[in-house]
């Protein structure tokens, strides 16, 4: 009896955890009015009918993954886990075959996996997550269209295609055929998963005469006999008002639920509904391993959606604020930092890049922007607003691929940089765009004031501003010039802020007279506007053809259209892309 009594404890606490096993061994000691471990030595049946009064068929599941521990760890001898728990239910004098069943091992087994995480398979959360950990229960949050379900048929269906692990869906709202229906509407193919043995759907509504830990249970023995090792329940929120109350549902969560997952190495999510950010906190989110929320919000007038990373046990949370869409199904926007350009990308050939000119228009050198916007039309004038938290390195990657596109095809750009911005800079970033050094300075022409601290080059072109309309008039004649001498339009660059230093409130009318000859000669015309003086955006935002606005949210870089209006779009760029066009990724 001694030994049987060491034994025993150990398979409780390997799957319930220290506190787990004590909250159980209170419960069923309160029920049985003694040692719970005396009552299994002399009366199994008994044992096992008080754990199902507590925890009805989820009595089973428990005692078959105890007995599968003893079977692996070598306590247990000539009788697998169906057996063992058959036994149990049976009873009488029958059952104490059990107690001669169990021996000490020469040598324990060890069982589980090394890694303490699974990757999540959701695109983006993996790169600035350590994932979910194995086995663990990952309670998602969030208001009627946040993405929640999105989200979690995503870890599934994922999940299955790159990392071949078996999932279930629990749904207690909807039946299969409609699930499976907004899946493929979201390019997810879940039949196939199904015929290859790597899904199920599990429609399981809630009665009140069932009860709760019966259909969780109903879904354990399902998870087990299909091997599942990814589980989604959908909602938790629906399934806990089903427990008799709060406590029972809270021991039943903490003590068996999750610790039968972690045995079955099956990561879990639970979803819930509601906002937890409002309210108290409810008991899963402290027995949950990680807590993810989901929010809908607005970021001038577009829809814009966050997901926030409330705890992860095991792991820091760097980035505890994401962005994320669920355009062409769920996925997280990396927030890290724009990947820093390294050796210019001269071995780009003419078949790959710059893109084809669209009709009538400009290429802006992005595919993306280009199948939204049409290109930039011919003779006309766009607006680039800043963000102040925004680097050169990071604005740049919206402008600098029309740039580039001007000069491959022989083209010039007459450039007024803004501040900050040296032809150092210009010149590298040129060059990850297959922009040659010998290109650079025959067509990039840069104007500077006289005077300023700048090494001079054959394209440094210097102005004396002491006289505000001869510099404005210098520079028109010098563009068109170019366009008569070339045959071919121009493209001008307008760092806004410097105008504006040199200038001051007199820069309207030089930029007006620019602004009309480029249209004229059908040229293109950028103005860079940072936020030095808000008003004068303002000021220039009627006379531009185009206004867009380029900015920073949660470390993520966003891009849209004012005029014309244009959905929220995502700036994403690849480290090893070239040249490193940015994909424009819709957030909705």
């Amino acid at each position: 009896m001694e030994e049987l009594k060491s034994i025993l404890p150990k398979a409780f606490e390997s799957l319930l955890g220290p506190n787990g096993a004590k909250v159980l061994r209170f419960h069923v000691e309160r029920k049985l009015g003694q040692d719970m471990y005396d009552v299994f030595y002399k009366d199994p049946g008994r044992f096992y009918r008080a754990l199902s009064d507590l925890f009805g068929i989820g009595a089973e599941s428990l005692m078959r993954l105890v007995a599968r521990w003893l079977n692996e760890n070598g306590y247990l001898k000539g009788l697998d886990a169906n057996e063992f728990v058959k036994l149990l239910k049976k009873g009488g004098e029958e059952v104490q075959v059990l107690s001669k069943s169990f021996k000490l091992p020469y040598q324990v087994g060890v069982t589980g996996e090394s890694e303490f995480f699974v990757r999540t398979c959701v695109p983006g959360l993996d790169d600035v997550i350590s994932g979910f950990p194995r086995g663990g229960v990952i309670l998602v949050s969030g208001k009627p269209g946040s993405g929640k379900t999105i989200m979690s048929m995503t870890f599934l269906y994922r999940g299955a295609l790159e990392a071949g692990e078996r999932g279930a869906y629990v749904s207690v709202y909807e039946g299969k055929d409609r699930f499976l229906q907004l899946a493929k509407g979201l390019g997810m193919d879940f039949e196939k998963l199904e015929e290859e043995g790597l899904f199920n759907h599990i429609w399981m509504p809630i009665t009140m005469e069932a009860g709760a830990a019966t259909a969780v249970n109903t879904i354990l023995e399902q998870v087990e006999s299909i091997g599942a090792r990814r589980l989604v329940i959908d909602s938790f929120t629906a399934l806990k008002q089903q427990f008799k109350d709060r406590a029972e549902a809270r021991t039943f969560l903490q003590t068996l639920f999750s610790k039968v997952v972690e045995e079955l190495k099956c990561t879990t999510i639970l979803i819930k509904e509601g906002d937890p950010l409002t309210g108290p906190l409810d008991f899963e989110e402290y027995v949950a391993d990680a807590v993810l929320h989901l929010e809908k919000d607005y970021f001038d007038k577009r829809p814009l959606r966050r997901l926030e990373v409330l705890k992860l046990r095991g792991a820091e949370i760097i980035f505890p604020w994401l962005l994320c869409t669920i355009h062409e199904g769920f996925r997280v926007i990396s927030c890290r930092e724009v990947p820093k350009l390294r050796e210019p990308a001269q071995y780009v050939t003419p078949e790959e890049w710059p893109p084809s000119d669209p009709p009538g228009a400009y290429t802006t050198g992005i595919p993306d922007l280009d199948h939204e916007i049409g290109g930039y039309p011919q003779g006309s004038t766009i607006l680039f607003e800043i963000d102040p938290k925004l680097t050169f390195q990071e604005y740049v990657m919206i402008t600098a691929p029309a740039a580039a596109s001007f000069l491959l095809k022989g083209r010039h750009c007459l450039v007024i940089p803004s501040g900050g911005v040296s032809p150092d800079n210009m010149k590298g970033v040129s060059g990850y765009y297959g922009v040659s050094e010998q290109i650079f300075l025959e067509r990039f022409h840069i104007f500077y004031e006289k005077g300023a601290p700048i090494r001079k080059e054959q394209n440094i072109i210097e102005v004396d501003v002491r006289n505000v309309e001869e510099a404005g008039k210098q520079l028109i004649e010098f563009g068109v010039k170019l366009v008569e001498d070339t045959g071919n339009p121009v493209l001008v660059i307008v760092g806004v802020d410097r105008v504006f230093r040199i200038v001051g409130e007199g820069m309207f009318g030089p930029i007006s007279s620019a602004q009309d000859v480029v249209k004229q000669r059908r040229g293109l015309m950028f103005w860079i506007a940072k936020p030095i003086m808000p008003w004068i955006v303002e000021r220039l935002a009627p006379i531009a053809d185009m206004y867009f606005k380029i900015t920073r949210e949660h470390g993520c870089l966003l891009f849209y259209g004012i005029k014309p209006r244009t959905p929220l779009y995502a700036i994403q760029l690849k480290p090893d892309k070239t040249p490193p066009i940015p994909n424009l990724i819709r957030m909705v």
